[in-house]
């Protein structure tokens, strides 16, 4: 592949799948900073493998793959992120008291997302690419090299803990 093809199918690649990387990134790493760091580090990295594709999977799933995994090593190396993300940190103003009895949609979203912030690293990958970008889990299985079973129970566990995180900040 010339260095002109190469650019050209780089440029074509991360035009289609560079919000999807951008959001799994997101949904994993809380710090917008480092999650444009990460992101950068994950576009560097399939450009330099471009040649090594051997088309047995989808371009995206290839892409996925490569994030997910620079996402989890970035994780390790920060230790700081523990498995279980506390709300404490930038969502704690947004937090909706017990007291309110009015559900808005605005309040609804938020604190979803606040939900999906709590859960440990797999079952929020899990729930993002099935919920968000509606993967079937034969895909996801392949994508994060986990059997099918642990994949559907981490997203039933998921669906479980964002249901019992919302009933209890609306009670």
């Amino acid at each position: 592949m010339t260095k002109e093809e190469r650019v050209e199918k780089f440029n074509e690649i991360y035009s289609q799948n560079a919000q999807k990387v951008y959001g799994l990134v997101k949904s994993l790493i809380i710090d917008q900073e480092e999650v444009y760091d990460v992101c950068q580090d994950i576009w560097v990295k399939v450009y330099s493998k471009l040649d090594t594709f051997r088309n047995q999977s989808r371009v995206s799933t290839w892409i996925y793959r490569i994030a997910y995994n620079e996402s989890i090593d970035h994780l390790r190396k920060n230790k700081k992120y523990a498995e279980n993300i506390s709300l404490e940190t930038e969502y704690e103003d947004r937090i909706i008291s017990a007291e309110e009895n009015s559900i808005h949609p605005e309040k609804l979203e938020t604190v979803f997302m606040e939900a999906i912030k709590t859960l440990p690293t797999l079952q929020r990958t899990v729930f993002y690419l099935r919920y968000f970008e509606e993967l079937p889990y034969k895909e996801i299985t392949g994508l994060l090299d986990k059997n099918e079973s642990t994949v559907k129970s981490s997203y039933f566990f998921a669906v479980q803990k964002i249901k019992d995180y919302i009933t209890q900040k609306f009670k």
